[in-house]
């Protein structure tokens, strides 16, 4: 008759525990090694992508996912962003904003979400010495068609559209945004739509959200006319006198 081993509570409880934590490094290496804070996060990051060691500006929550860490930081000709998400959402996601202005520049924070969302993030980077304050004006334009529970498209051209499904409407609005002074140096702006309480058989709530999740897609700054918006982007930076110390713009292709 074979003998059976039984283990006491003291030692399951320790098995317990060692398989745990072996499961939870499995996970964390499936993951890409994510550090505890959004700071050491990005330098691992930064080294994984061999690049030079950034200039952070600013670290804040992403205002669509509240559980997600945004970090930006700046180089000779580029801003580097990276999103950090919890183990339970996935591993980091490194972005490369193509090239630095002269003085302040304005970089839409992506996003790749539902587009239905009410908020759009755009950070400033090497804002003026001496920043106290600072707003930002965001015009969006276009043209739309759709009626109330159906799908709203959207295009840069009232000749875009299959003119038998009725006469596309013009669509035209400019966000006022206060900055949000970050830690290390920029500035957050964060556009929200503004569609509690509007009537709903217009179906605006449903083309503001639309329109605006233009604003934070990298490629409508760079689609020339295949992008779906108009979009203009200005930035004003005070001191504590109220005194204006610069600006910083940004448009889609042909708005200067």
């Amino acid at each position: 008759m074979k003998k059976r081993w039984k283990l006491s509570r003291g030692k399951r409880t320790i098995i317990n525990l060692v398989l745990s934590a072996l499961l939870l490094v499995l996970t964390w290496g499936l993951m890409g090694c994510p550090l505890p804070t959004a700071e050491m996060e990005f330098r691992r990051m930064e080294r994984t992508h061999l690049l030079p060691r950034s200039e952070i500006q600013g670290i804040f929550l992403d205002g669509c996912r509240n559980r997600t860490w945004q970090t930006v930081g700046v180089q000779e000709d580029r801003v580097v962003l990276l999103e950090s998400r919890n183990l339970s959402e996935g591993g980091s996601i490194m972005s490369i904003w193509p090239g630095r202005t002269e003085g302040a520049t304005l970089v839409p924070i992506p996003w790749n979400g539902s587009e239905f969302e009410k908020e759009r993030d755009i950070v400033a980077v090497d804002v003026p010495e001496g920043t106290a304050s600072a707003r930002l004006e965001l015009n969006m334009a276009c043209w739309y068609q759709g009626e109330l529970w159906e799908y709203t498209a959207i295009a840069l051209r009232p000749e875009d559209f299959d003119q038998l499904k009725g006469v596309p409407k013009r669509w035209d609005k400019t966000y006022i945004v206060e900055g949000e002074l970050l830690k290390d140096g920029g500035v957050l702006f964060r556009v929200v739509s503004d569609d509690e309480g509007m009537d709903v058989t217009q179906n605006i709530a449903g083309v503001e959200r639309r329109v605006l999740d233009q604003a934070a897609r990298w490629e409508t700054y760079f689609r020339g006319e295949h992008r779906p918006v108009e979009c203009h982007v200005e930035a004003v930076f005070f001191d504590g006198a109220g005194a204006e110390l610069g600006r910083a713009a940004l448009a889609t292709p042909g708005q200067g």
